[in-house]
């Protein structure tokens, strides 16, 4: 459907005349709570849910609930990823902002990461921004998703990517996210990243 379509009906109607066993949804935010409440209103919870881990972010949880259990989805950060590292991240972004980061809170804090350790590489000195850009593609940095290095094809992280699903808490407020499958050291096909 196009973006900002409001009306789900005629597409929803038509899967579930489908009867189709699995719907991939990319929608995020208030877009994502209106599908789920769609999908349930439709009767269309027999159907595996899947989509990009935006469709369940920890940003949308606290207003969406266990309306999102059910959900499959990959992603490249979830705040149940154990490490001590990401422990400490969870627990000191939970104790500011009262609630788990997303993976966008993650990727900004695993950026900030590695802005400091090219800056410590170089010994504060970031003057030849040449040198700068050179020393952030070949420093690796530790951040919330684990050890990190950018690939200097594309300029993109390297990262695991975790396929998950999303689980009702016990009680029924609320969903977890128990990780199916971790793809380790994901790097983006240059092919995929030209303009044009």
């Amino acid at each position: 459907m196009p973006p900002g379509t409001a009306d789900l009906t005629p597409y929803l109607g038509r899967l579930k005349l489908l009867r189709t066993d699995i719907i991939f949804a990319s929608f995020f935010g208030e877009a994502a709570e209106r599908f789920l409440d769609a999908v349930d209103a439709f009767g269309l919870r027999t159907s595996r849910i899947c989509g990009p881990g935006w469709l369940a972010s920890t940003l949308d949880l606290p207003r969406i609930g266990a309306r999102a259990a059910g959900i499959i989805g990959a992603t490249c950060y979830l705040p149940e990823l154990d490490s001590p590292r990401n422990r400490r991240f969870v627990a000191d972004y939970t104790a500011r902002h009262a609630n788990p980061p997303s993976e966008f809170a993650a990727q900004g804090h695993d950026s900030a990461r590695l802005l400091m350790a090219a800056v410590e590489a170089l010994g504060g000195n970031v003057s030849n921004r040449r040198a700068f850009a050179a020393m952030l593609a070949r420093t690796p940095f530790a951040g919330a998703r684990g050890d990190l290095v950018l690939d200097p094809r594309t300029n993109n992280v390297v990262q695991d990517i975790l396929v998950f699903e999303t689980r009702k808490r016990p009680g029924g407020e609320g969903v977890d996210f128990e990780v199916l499958a971790r793809v380790p050291s994901v790097r983006v096909d240059p092919e995929a990243c030209q303009m044009g």
